[in-house]
């Protein structure tokens, strides 16, 4: 009752208003006259402020898209900002992030071969952060480029996630007691590739049913591709991290 008095008031003495035949045109930018903004439109209301406050600091259309469509890209563009500002101000930060998102990147593409391949990054990283700047770091950031290309490859079993950590364990052990002889960055680089292997090898057979065709072109495709890397990526790379 005393609302129907309050809008009586404001139309009829204070706006002396009469009543309209068609529906009223609603000034949504005045916040003062309540008999302006009726009850029922708190909807339209949001979306004019909306609309109207987007104007002014626009996010990019494309980027918009590629976030709305999928969490993989969105995780992506978030790893390539990081990068790039760690790289403006931290140069280590920016290496460790690097090679977490290539390493992520990378391990996709076992999702388009049948068989079970060691061509990714995550590993020999993994090492070569080890060797530069310490163990711990080294093996995080092999565990989290695994965890992420895991997750970029859309694996629901959940224990594959924890497969490379059977592998990384090992070497961060033999690595944080410095028993690695430190005679040349191929040799300490391809006995912890071997390392890596062994120990992955003992736990899959302890907790899976394991795929010997599976495993032995595992095994044969990372010994090659590691032993190429450290052997003429490694030096160039380790010259850059120092």
């Amino acid at each position: 009752m005393f609302s129907k008095l309050m809008d009586l008031l404001v139309d009829n003495i204070i706006l002396n208003k009469k009543p309209a035949k068609t529906a009223p045109n609603i000034n949504y930018n005045n916040p003062l006259i309540y008999a302006d903004r009726p009850r029922k439109t708190h909807t339209e209301y949001a979306k004019h402020i909306t609309k109207k406050h987007s104007t002014i600091i626009p996010l990019p259309r494309l980027l918009h898209d590629f976030t709305q469509k999928s969490t993989h890209t969105t995780l992506i563009i978030a790893l390539l900002l990081a990068t790039s500002f760690s790289f403006i101000f931290f140069r280590h930060q920016f290496f460790i992030l690097a090679f977490i998102l290539i390493g992520a990147i990378s391990r996709m593409t076992q999702k388009y071969v049948p068989l079970l391949i060691g061509i990714d990054f995550c590993l020999f990283f993994a090492i070569l952060v080890s060797m530069t700047y310490g163990p711990t770091i080294g093996m995080l950031t092999g565990i989290i480029s695994s965890t992420i290309g895991s997750f970029l490859r859309q694996i629901e079993r959940a224990e594959y996630y924890f497969t490379p950590i059977y592998g990384f364990i090992p070497i961060w052990i033999i690595m944080s007691v410095s028993i690695l002889p430190q005679i040349s960055i191929l040799l300490t680089g391809m006995i912890c590739v071997a390392t890596y292997i062994i120990a992955r090898f003992i736990m899959i057979s302890i907790t899976f049913n394991i795929c010997i065709a599976n495993q032995l072109t595992y095994i044969t495709t990372t010994l090659i591709f590691n032993y190429w890397l450290f052997s003429t990526v490694a030096p160039t790379l380790m010259t850059l991290m120092a």
